[in-house]
This record gives structure tokens, sequence and C-alpha cells, in this order.
């Protein structure tokens, strides 16, 4: 991709007027942005923009660029006679055909450009940004001079208006934007990124601003950002240690361990030392083969320990941790590395089969004999590790495919389920036990209830989130909390409303008030606020709650079409936005086909919505 971008902030005697100091700022912008993100250095043409080197320029340009090209024009335009106007270097008033930009040889740019044939068949694309006053009528004009409409071009304008109130603004939501694209994407759709773009502009201002469409092409990222994201010096070593995790450990089983919201950079797991230490000696020193299952209350935080006994087997994270003040004590390290890392949540039997047998390197696998074949023939050690076995599609036969497989010699499986499909919330001792009767585990760890790790999860939080907050008030917030605690789910959205709604931790705020409906009672407080101060917000974390696979993609739009039939009208990606930025405690961001999707953080928030919906 080549950037060339023209940046008039001045403009000749006599034409003072037209100066927008803004202009040269956005310039500047673009210039540290684009190779820090994309790794693409603008190429300044300002020069190139007068009366004489316009016409042969442009010529030129269609010949050279070869690849995907972006066009940035920023300065003083005009709609004059009907016909769009934009001042060059040397341009005095009054504004005409032959001292100025035309429509007519930017309409006669794109048709040049698109003559270049592809470079190594790569789809290629053309971005025309026209960041003046009264681009959307010039972005109109363009587009109907075209006599058929060019693929993979757009033509993006900024403003309707006439003055400078909305100049240097484009440069500013690009940044935006590529900094929030989803960090676990493979890459940035040149079409998704303009219609981020288009949707933010004309939040702001009346008008279309998009002309044409991107059907296909990258935009290219040099910068990955890490799931998570902070301000700690000690969290550029936790950064580079989660850079390369795949997605299903990085968005579950590490996004649960550190026990905070999205797009936080920082681990406040606490406790459950015994546990972790029964699972790693189980794993260093246990059986050839066997089944290890992990269960407990809905919230008891099966996924998080799991997620600490994975994060311990990773050398680099163990010092990028320990040096944040986590505990990883050596009997909680385990001396082997699991083969195959699994999150079961709406997965089907087929696909749970396909994915181990991609891990593990097995081809021509498709029935669950075939892969128990596959393991029983395989020379290497086989350890596996499945969560959230209750929320798949098929959880009793993926339950039995577990345990056939445990039954191999050389392999160990470790899973985390609720104990029955009929367990909740409200029914935390069902009839049955048939998930556990399925898998018939070598070994069952129940989570029970761990106040002293509550009341430290707590008290670091309060600590960080509200570091002037009296000490006797801290104590008696912690205590109410861990008081009522049976779960971390409910300690975590407890601290998650009280950083919400600051009005909690003043002393005159009866906390009862919001403990006393367990985990289900808070979420339904969050849930109310979020519909009172931000209800868009509420809406797409309702819609959250019908995804299937890994979650609802932004991209496309898809998302915010999810929440508008909740809402009842239309949603945009600026309300997506605003519902990642204020309801990131509740969200989990994940990846699928290349692309970001979003789900409930938790079950029992997606079994909170269709409740209340059935009922």
């Amino acid at each position: 991709m080549d950037v060339r971008m023209v940046a008039l902030d001045e403009y000749p005697k006599g034409a003072g007027h037209w100066n927008v100091a803004q202009v040269r700022r956005g310039a500047e912008r673009l210039a540290d942005c684009l190779p820090r993100i994309c790794g693409v250095a603008p190429v300044d043409v300002t020069d190139r923009a007068t009366t004489s080197e316009l016409r042969p320029w442009l010529d030129a340009l269609s010949e050279e660029a070869e690849g995907s090209l972006v066009l940035y024009w920023a300065g003083h335009g005009e709609e004059l006679g009907g016909r769009y106007v934009v001042a060059l270097q040397d341009s005095s008033p009054p504004l005409r055909a032959l001292n100025a930009l035309g429509a007519r040889e930017l309409s006669d740019f794109i048709v040049a450009w698109g003559q270049r044939p592809p470079v190594d068949d790569e789809p290629r694309w053309l971005i025309v940004v026209l960041d003046t006053c009264k681009s959307v009528f010039g972005a109109r004009e363009v587009w109907s001079l075209l006599d058929d409409e060019p693929d993979n071009v757009a033509v993006v304008a900024t403003s309707s208006k006439e003055g400078n109130a909305l100049a240097g603004r484009f440069p500013t939501l690009l940044e935006e934007q590529l900094d929030r694209y989803g960090q676990n994407d493979d890459h940035v759709k040149a079409g998704e990124l303009v219609r981020r773009l288009e949707e933010r502009l004309d939040e702001e201002a009346d008008g279309i601003h998009v002309r044409g469409h991107i059907r296909e092409g990258i935009w290219p990222r040099t910068q990955q950002p890490a799931a998570l994201v902070g301000t700690r010096s000690d969290m550029e070593e936790l950064r580079r240690a989660l850079e390369d995790v795949p997605d299903v450990i990085r968005n579950h089983y590490y996004a649960k361990a550190s026990a905070v919201g999205l797009n936080q950079l920082d681990w406040q797991f606490t406790g459950r030392e015994d546990e972790r230490g029964a699972l790693a000696s189980w794993l260093s020193d246990g059986p050839d083969n066997g089944l290890y299952a992990v269960t407990g209350l809905a919230g008891a935080g099966k996924s998080a320990l799991l997620g600490m006994v994975l994060a311990a087997t990773s050398a680099p994270l163990v010092d990028a941790l320990t040096r944040l003040g986590v505990a990883f004590p050596d009997d909680t390290i385990p001396r082997r590395s699991f083969t195959t890392t699994l999150h079961l949540s709406n997965r089907t039997m087929a696909e749970t089969i396909a994915d181990i047998a991609s891990q593990q390197g097995f081809s021509d696998v498709a029935t669950p004999d075939d892969l128990v074949t596959a393991v029983a023939n395989s020379a290497d050690q086989v350890l596996i590790l499945a969560d959230a076995l209750d929320e798949s599609r098929d959880p009793l036969p993926v339950a039995r495919l577990l345990h056939r497989l445990a039954t191999q010699p050389g392999v160990c499986v470790v899973v985390g389920t609720r104990r029955s499909l009929t367990e909740t919330p409200d029914n935390p001792a069902p009839a049955n036990a048939d998930l556990i009767d399925a898998l018939n585990p070598d070994e069952t760890l129940s989570l029970s209830t761990s106040s002293a790790a509550y009341a430290e999860y707590v008290q670091r939080r309060l600590d960080t989130a509200f570091p002037d907050l009296p000490p006797d008030r801290s104590r008696a917030i912690v205590e109410a909390i861990t008081g009522r605690a049976e779960t971390f789910l409910f300690v975590r959205l407890a601290v998650e409303e009280l950083c919400a709604d600051h009005t909690w931790v003043s002393p005159d705020a009866d906390l009862d008030a919001l403990l006393a409906h367990g985990h289900t009672g808070i979420f339904d407080l969050a849930v109310t606020r979020l519909r009172a101060d931000n209800p868009t917000t509420e809406q797409l974390l309702h819609a959250l709650a019908y995804a299937r696979g890994n979650g609802f993609p932004r991209t496309g739009g898809v998302w915010e079409a999810a929440g508008s039939a909740i809402a009842g009208t239309r949603l945009r990606d600026p309300d997506v936005q605003r519902a990642l930025d204020t309801a990131a405690a509740y969200i989990i961001q994940d990846a699928e086909f290349g692309d970001e999707v979003y789900r409930l953080g938790h079950r029992t928030y997606v079994e909170y919505y269709q409740g209340r919906d059935t009922r």
C-alpha cells in the first residue's frame, strides 16, 4: 500500500482566509500513526499540487501505482456554480477550473488507475480521501462523472459544510479506527475499515460520506496489539508474552485467568494454590493416561483456574506475571505442556474432532473412531485441555469421546465442566451428574468457596480503582462482598459494578442493595444501569445472548444488525464501539474465520437474558 498526501494549510497572499492550521497537524498525525500501525510512511506530495504540476503528476501516479493506494487531500474546497473545486498551492481567489483541482481530474485519475493490471493477482484498491469543505458534494460529483462504477474504489468525504470546523478530524478518526481494529483479526479489511469510518463520520455530521465500495483487499498492519491494554511499565513484558499466543488460549483461558475486563492489560488472579498444585502434580507425576475433571458451581472460577494452570506451562508468561506480583509456587508449575487446547462452547462433535486432529497433526480424521485410532497409533504423548464442556452443542457425545481418548496409552485429558446439563445458578444441586457420568473421570476436583482469595482480589481491585478510599471503608466493602460470596463470578461482578458506579463506595451506600440477590441480582443492576445510561450498549449486550459459534462479528455490521433487531431501531458501528468501552466487563473478544467476534463473558449472562426473554 502507498499513501500520497497533499496537505495545504497555507495559501498565497490574498487567499489567507483559506488557511487552515489543522490541516498540517492532521498531516503530521498521519505521518506518525501510519508507520507505527501499518508500516507505511506517507509520501507528502504537497509541492506537486500546483497549477503546472498537478495534472502531469496525477497522470504519472496513475501509471506508477501498481498496488493499493490512498490519496489523501486536505485543504480548501468549494462548491462553485454546481462544481466542486479544490484550491492548489498557487491558487488565488476566485477559484475556477484553470487554477483548481476539479472533480473531472479526480474521476479521470480513478479511471486511469483502474486500467492498471494487478500485481501477482493480489486484489488492489484505491481510496481517495477528500478532507476539505463541501467534500460530500465533491464525492458525489466525482462518482457521477464515472461511466461505470469501478471495483475496489472508494471516495471518502469528510464534510458537507463550509468553514474549517471539521478540519483535521479525519486523521484522528483514522488512527482511532486502526488502533481499535480487532486485535484478534488476522488482518485489517480495507472495506471494513472504510465502513467503520463512514459510520463514524455520519454520526458526527450530516451527509453521505463514502462513494464506492472496497469489496476485497487488505490494509496492512504491522502493530499487533495484545488482547489486553494497560499502562504500567511492567506490562510490556506481558504484552510480548501474549503476542504469539493462539486465539483460543489468549481469548478464553488467559482472559478468564486475568480476571479483568476486555482490553485491560493486568492480571488479578488470586489464590487457588492448592488446587493449582493438585492439577500440576497430576500432570507432572500422574498416570500415563487418564482424565481429570474440574467442576464447581457456575462462576466458581473453573476456567480461570485452568487458565492459570495453562499459563504455568509458559516460562515467558510465568516470568512476566511474576514481575506483576502473580504467585507461581514451584509446585503449581506442570512439567508437561498441553498438545491440544480446546474451548468447547458452542462446538459440535464434528468441530471438536476436527480441532483435536488439527492441533495433533492428524490427517484423514472425520469420526470419533478415526480420532481414537489416530491417537492410539501416535508415538507422541497427547495432553488435552478442554473447557466449557457443558456449553458444547453435543456435550454428552463429546464427553464420551474425551473419556475414550483418555483410556488410550499416553493420553491425558483435563476437562472443565459443570456436573450436569441441568445445573444452573438457581439449581446448584441437580438431581443427576450426567456430564460427570459420561466423562467417568479418574480424578475430580470440585472448586469450593475461597474467602481468602476473594478478599485478596477485592482488595487489589479497590486499591487500583480507588487509591484514596479510606481504609475502614475499604475493609467494610471487602467484608461485605466476601461475606456473601459463594463464587468468584459474584465477587467480580460486585467489583465491576463498584468501579462502574462509584456511589457504591460512598460511606452511606447500602451495599446490601447491591449484594443481597446474588450474582444475578448484581448483573440485573448492571443491565438496568446500562439501559438508563447507554441504551444502545444494553441492547447490543442483550443481542450477544443469541450469538453462535465464537460470537457475533463486528465486521460487516453483523453485531450491530443483531442489536438493531433487539432495539427496534438502527444501530451503527459507533454504538458497537461505545458498548466495547462501557460494558467491557461483560464481553469477551474472540476470533472466527480471521475476524473479531464478541460474546457475553459468562454463560450465566446468557442464561439471564434468555431466561428473562422467555418469561
